[in-house]
């Protein structure tokens, strides 16, 4: 689906760098994805400190995993337009945070979908959540 924008959210970065069963598979078909230019993966700066805490928990590496998300995905920046979508984030009637701000970014970058597993967090997100699974379904057709 050239043309396709999406952003990945937290939990699937995190799925694929430390290979966590059952999703990695998933993970690792939409990161390749990205690769091959099939669809522009976009993620938050917020995104990265959260990935780099968990690596470091989890597997002491997370300088080579960071680096493959370097190069694989658009960071977006929050530095110009932070408060902004800080505000719309916390003004949403999202219950969490966090995925309110990521739904403000990908707003904000036109993206068509959001990719997590956690879809119920996104309900009230304009812009649509969407399973791993769902979008790689979307990316073979």
């Amino acid at each position: 689906m050239p043309g396709t924008k999406a952003y990945i959210d937290t939990n699937i970065i995190l799925d694929f760098l430390l290979q966590r069963k059952p999703f990695y598979e998933d993970a690792k078909l939409l990161v390749a994805g990205a690769r091959d230019e099939n669809y522009e993966a976009i993620v938050g700066t917020y995104a990265i400190t959260d990935i780099h805490y968990w690596l470091t928990k989890e597997t002491k590496q997370s300088r080579e995993s960071l680096n493959t998300i370097f190069d694989l995905l658009e960071i977006i920046s929050l530095q110009d337009t932070v408060i902004s979508d800080m505000k719309i984030a916390y003004n949403s009637t999202m219950l969490d945070f966090e995925d309110a701000v990521a739904s403000a970014i990908a707003q904000r970058e036109n993206a068509d979908y959001i990719i997590t597993r956690n879809t119920i967090d996104f309900v009230n997100s304009p812009v649509p959540a969407i399973l791993p699974s769902d979008f790689i379904t979307l990316l073979k057709e």
